[in-house]
């Protein structure tokens, strides 16, 4: 078993490896995305999904999705160019380079948490949904279902009153 202390510097090894790699992931993201522009090749990024097990992959795919100029091909499993995206892309930089630094300078980083986007957006109950889903996960108990809610009611109505 290991000491307090060699936990202490294991710890703050992986903290230190952890840095380099979202550094390292990010760097990918921004050169990839520049690959993309010049070469219209987004293969970079699948490549890049494939040798991050282990990390937030969620995140990094929404960062391709908003900056890299590709989206997913469900069919084949891998990213290709989104040519609309990098047509518009092509008419606001002049080259790879200046599309690059853009992202470095000007674009969050892949890990950094959104203010807005993170937390969801509360939506409004759709009654008309829930009973659907409910009724889709159990149809034979739909008159059991309509009976507990109908307590429900009744104890809305005295609760009310009261």
């Amino acid at each position: 078993m290991l000491t307090a202390k060699q936990m202490t510097t294991k710890i703050g090894g992986i903290r230190k490896s952890s840095e380099a790699i979202r550094k390292n992931v990010h760097e990918v993201l921004c050169n990839a995305s520049g690959h993309v522009f010049e070469h219209k090749d987004a293969s970079f990024f699948t490549r890049l999904i494939d040798a991050t097990s282990g990390v937030n992959q969620t995140r990094i795919k929404d960062w391709i999705r908003d900056n890299g100029l590709a989206t997913w091909d469900k069919k084949t499993s891998q990213y290709k160019t989104n040519k609309k995206a990098r047509l518009a892309k092509l008419e606001e930089f002049q080259d790879a380079h200046e599309f690059c630094l853009h992202l470095f300078t000007n674009v969050p980083q892949w890990f950094e948490k959104k203010e807005d986007n993170d937390e969801k957006e509360k939506k409004d109950f759709d009654v008309k949904a829930w009973a659907a889903r409910q009724y889709n996960a159990h149809p034979d108990q739909l008159d059991a279902m309509i009976k507990e809610l109908a307590k429900y009611k009744e104890k809305a109505k005295l609760d009310l009153v009261a």
